[in-house]
């Protein structure tokens, strides 16, 4: 019995979470400052953060590590399980040189830290954005829940690395106006 074993400190430990740092990719779907409601109904609010890596960027240290989580809980198991994975190509407005790679999206129901390439905390929206450069710290989790089963992200923290063209197309309010003309008369 299971419970004979963890009582008397015989069973096996859980395998630890491997945590990767992606490689610098564009952050799309910035569900960050707040969580965003779950579609599911029930389901908890989450943040989460999509990220797009063009094809020829090198994937491959997340594809081991989803591998491994899907092997830890399903075995050799391949048919009808999620992949994190998802192709750009059905993506409308993004940069051309991202056509043919992969995004990912990670969740968490708490908070991610976010900082800059200084590793200087930012706490202001308007600087991290759908369209900016970054990488984020995700751990592969594999889940079998409600009929659904495979592996996703765990979204953990975000380093932005670059300003990028926003791809909400929403501008700064110092970019969207001119320089008011102290001569007009109301």
């Amino acid at each position: 019995d299971e419970r004979v074993k963890v009582a008397t400190g015989t069973a096996s430990p859980k395998p630890k979470r491997k945590t990767i740092i992606t490689p610098k990719g564009l952050a799309m779907c910035t569900f960050v400052w707040e969580p965003r409601e779950s579609m599911n109904e029930g389901g908890q609010a989450q943040y989460s953060c999509s990220v797009l890596f063009k094809k020829s960027q090198d994937i491959s240290e997340l594809r081991k590590a989803v591998v491994s989580a899907r092997k830890a809980k399903f075995g050799d198991r391949v048919n009808g399980l999620k992949d994190p994975f998802r192709s750009t190509d059905d993506l409308q407005g993004l940069p051309k040189d991202y056509k043919g790679g992969v995004y990912i999206t990670a969740k968490s129901k708490q908070k991610p830290g976010i900082v800059d390439a200084d590793r200087e905390f930012i706490t202001d929206s308007m600087d991290f954005y759908a369209g900016c450069m970054c990488r984020i710290s995700v751990t592969p989790f594999a889940f079998d829940r409600n009929g659904a089963k495979g592996v996703t992200f765990l979204l953990n923290n975000i380093q932005k690395l670059g300003d990028g063209p926003r791809l909400d197309g929403r501008k700064s309010a110092d970019e969207e106006f001119a320089d008011a003309d102290d001569d007009d008369d109301y």
